[in-house]
């Protein structure tokens, strides 16, 4: 765990906080295929750095179960469902990296509760995603409730 800690920048308590919900990340992954699994996550995200991969693992740190090849369906999915490119949903990607481990029927739904919850079509919904990533990261119920706080009829 030390590795993981230093190697993505967890305090103790975050490291194992994601341990407890992800126990697989110490028996699963030896240093070796963490830092491979790190360097596919950052070309296939076109991230800048090692760090800029690094970090974004520590907010999903399950995307590095994922084998590379899983990760580029899953920016493609992303793509898709959303209606832009591999590279814009790559940068998605990067913004929220939780996205690549949600199945893609889990994010038509949720785009789809998007737009009910907002009182728009899916079209609209997809532009908010594509500007705030994070939309499609929440439950349906999350995303309901936001729109009755935010007085949306």
């Amino acid at each position: 765990m030390d590795f993981l800690m230093e190697r993505l920048k967890l305090s103790p308590q975050r490291a194992h906080a994601i341990v407890a919900r992800q126990p697989n990340l110490l028996t699963l992954l030896p240093k070796p295929l963490v830092e491979r699994r790190l360097a596919s996550l950052g070309r296939a995200l076109s991230l800048p750095s090692a760090d800029a991969a690094a970090a974004a693992a520590a907010r999903a740190p399950a995307v590095l179960l994922e084998p590379p090849d899983l990760i580029e369906a899953q920016i493609a999915n992303l793509g898709r469902i959303v209606g832009v490119p591999a590279p814009e949903a790559a940068a998605m990607a990067a913004q929220q990296p939780s996205l690549l481990l949600l199945p893609p029927q889990v994010m038509r739904a949720r785009l789809e509760a998007l737009a009910a919850a907002l009182k728009a079509d899916v079209e609209d919904a997809r532009l908010a995603v594509v500007k705030r990533p994070a939309l499609l990261s929440a439950p349906p119920s999350v995303l309901r409730k936001a729109a009755e706080e935010a007085g949306v009829p």
